[in-house]
């Protein structure tokens, strides 16, 4: 596979049959994997508002970012006043529910469900040296993709200011 000698040899126990595949058919399937992923990524991208001021271009260099990730019912995918250093990733739910509860005045209190093709956790992306502003769980089984604040940095320059533009009507909401 990668141009090299093998590392140990291998001898049945018993008898069985082997499948054998060469270099270039694996690699192939590999590269079709990846192909397939970054257009399903990409496509999910496209349908999002927010992504759709961005280039094609961009959008494929932010689909290669992008880490599947599933979280089972009632799981936590960010907790209410965690530091934003230690888990600083922005979610786009590819399938499933995602349910946010806020603390107010004293008690948990649901302030807003989400499903397939919503974000959340761009405020990690953002604000810096701050804390989560709600706790997000998963009411069933949901299939994230999640983009770390690295690649966000690195990638994601123009839709910084769309961003932007939504945490200010973050802001007016929980100020009321």
């Amino acid at each position: 596979m990668y141009n090299s000698r093998r590392a140990a040899t291998v001898r049945a126990r018993t008898p069985g049959v082997v499948w054998a595949m060469s270099r270039s058919v694996f690699r192939s399937i590999i590269l079709a994997g990846r192909v397939q992923k970054r257009a399903r990524y990409e496509e999910v991208l496209g349908d999002m508002e927010i992504f759709q001021s961005l280039s094609a271009a961009n959008r494929s260099s932010i689909a290669d970012c992008l880490t599947s990730e599933v979280y089972q019912t009632g799981e936590y995918m960010l907790s209410e006043g965690a530091p934003l250093e230690a888990d600083s990733r922005f979610f786009i739910i590819e399938d499933g529910a995602v349910e946010c509860h806020k603390t107010l005045e004293g008690q948990k209190r649901v302030v807003g469900s989400m499903g397939p093709g919503e974000f959340f956790g761009e405020l990690a992306l953002i604000r810096q040296n701050s804390t989560r502003a709600a706790d997000c769980i998963a009411t069933q089984r949901t299939k994230v993709l999640a983009l770390s604040r690295d690649a966000f940095e690195r990638l994601m320059g123009p839709v910084e200011d769309i961003l932007a533009e939504q945490i200010k009507s973050y802001d007016r909401r929980n100020s009321m």
